[in-house]
């Protein structure tokens, strides 16, 4: 913090190396206006868990699947296969943010 001319040090959540936010997930889904059969969404999670469960709603309903493709090559090979199951499906976030295509 010592390079930065002002810094704001209220409300600030400082970690050391290795350690987790522990931060509750948040999810943002965005479905295609165009196609509502593809959505793209963004994770965030603090707890360093190589997958998450997430919310499937609004673009899943109970045990409809898809696939999960990187946005960044949508045509290259998937990332994984989600079911929805109670709700929600387990998607890969190998860090704090992901985002995937569906």
């Amino acid at each position: 913090m010592n390079q930065y001319q002002h810094v704001t040090q209220t409300n600030n959540l400082i970690l050391a190396k290795g350690q987790t936010a522990g931060q509750p997930v948040q999810v943002r889904w965005h479905v295609n206006t165009y196609d509502p059969t593809r959505a793209h969404f963004a994770v965030f999670h603090g707890d360093g868990q190589p997958t998450v469960r997430i919310p499937a709603h609004p673009f899943l309903t109970e045990g409809q699947s898809c696939t999960l493709k990187s946005p960044a090559d949508f045509y290259g090979p998937p990332q994984a296969q989600a079911v929805c199951k109670g709700g929600s499906i387990e998607v890969p976030v190998p860090g704090e943010f992901g985002v995937l295509s569906c």
